[in-house]
């Protein structure tokens, strides 16, 4: 009664075992059971002999570490594995084991075998392995003891993904980032990488540096404004706003000033790249014309409009749109003017389009040149 009991257990399991494998089948992942049970007996005889640290141990003794590679036994894999590895039937795959490991396997082999053996129950790393047509293949491996084996290791289930496209992929970005770089950094006409959201610059190249007679350290983490005249700050903070709302574009009148305080014409192109997480303006400042005066165009001195301002209040505006109004005449951005005025950006961008649509204009420049002509007339007057 005993004997049939235990036979009709085993049936059962046997059973439970060959569902989960018809399952495991349909994975596209590389899935092995395997046995550790001997390497740990093995590791544990060596603890027994006073071998204290058993990684350094096996790294004195790579020889032992192919015998345990030889000690574990293989249950069973599914047949993922076998198109990873390109074999053809278990048995051929069974048949040619020794020929997947490399070095590199053989080193990650030894830390399994630590922790395994050490009392961890997961296993986690980056290997390599070599298919029985002798390519290579970079792996993600994941061993975990099976519940219930954790005392002997005679199960442990490994899963392999193939990792080698998301390598390759990985090296070709890098070399693309290389290869930017040196373009970048060689490119004949200054350049700057600036945060669209802050002005701070994020980079610049050889050509920068000379240009502004600035170490590439000095000039990251400087605000773009810095490089320009004192007096026209306003001016050129909110032409940095106008080439960010234009996705890039053409300034050719403007002016910047390097280290020693020389002031220089230029032209400056600009255009938007997205980096990793965050939006970026990529500037080129090319050298203006010969003939043209180091101090650059000369501009009129700006007449201040206020608030209260007739220019302003002649158009029915309201006191709110003119207050944004003032604010953008002084070079503030719509994030600025929200955090000086107390309301959101969206609210300023609202004000900012009705003042535009009363006062007939498009653009931000045009309602500069606008209300500043105006100004200067009835100042005139």
């Amino acid at each position: 009664m005993l004997l049939r009991a235990r036979g009709k257990r085993i049936a059962e399991l046997s059973r439970v075992d060959l569902h989960y494998r018809d399952v495991l089948n349909l994975l596209p992942v590389s899935v092995w059971e395997e046995d550790f049970s001997e390497v740990k007996r093995y590791v544990e005889s060596l603890r027994q002999q006073g071998v204290r640290d058993v990684r350094e141990y096996l790294k004195r003794h790579p020889e032992t570490v192919v015998e345990l590679a030889r000690m574990v036994k293989i249950i069973w894999f599914n047949e993922a594995t076998l198109r990873l590895l390109h074999a053809r039937t278990m048995n051929e795959l069974r048949q040619g084991l020794n020929r997947i490991f490399g070095k590199e396997s053989y080193d990650v082999f030894r830390e399994e075998v630590v922790a395994l053996s050490g009392g961890q129950c997961a296993f986690t790393a980056q290997a390599v392995n070599i298919t029985l047509e002798g390519d290579r293949k970079d792996i993600l491996i994941e061993a975990r003891v099976a519940p219930g084996h954790e005392a002997d290791l005679s199960r442990v289930i490994v899963t392999i993904v193939d990792i080698s496209e998301l390598k390759r992929t990985e090296a070709e970005i890098r070399e693309s980032e290389a290869k930017y770089r040196t373009a970048f950094q060689e490119a004949g006409v200054a350049m700057l990488l600036a945060d669209a959201e802050s002005g701070i610059i994020i980079d610049a190249n050889k050509a920068a540096e000379k240009l502004f007679d600035m170490a590439r350290d000095s000039l990251a983490g400087t605000h773009q404004i810095e490089l320009h005249p004192a007096e026209q700050v306003g001016y050129y903070r909110q032409l940095f706003q106008e080439h960010h709302d234009a996705g890039g574009k053409t300034s050719p009148d403007c002016v910047v000033q390097n280290r020693s305080g020389r002031k220089i014409p230029v032209s400056i192109s600009t255009g938007l790249l997205r980096l990793k997480d965050r939006t970026c303006v990529l500037g080129l400042f090319q050298p203006a014309q010969r003939g043209v005066r180091e101090s650059g165009p000369r501009r009129e001195p700006q007449p201040e409009i206020s608030v209260s301002s007739p220019t302003l209040q002649k158009d029915r505006l309201s006191k709110r749109e003119a207050e944004v109004v003032s604010y953008i005449l002084k070079g503030q951005t719509n994030k600025q003017i929200g955090e000086t005025l107390g309301i959101s950006q969206k609210t300023v961008e609202t004000h900012r389009a009705r003042a535009m649509g009363k006062l007939g204009v498009h653009s931000t420049a045009e309602l500069v040149t606008r209300l500043l002509s105006r100004s200067a007339k009835a100042q005139g007057d």
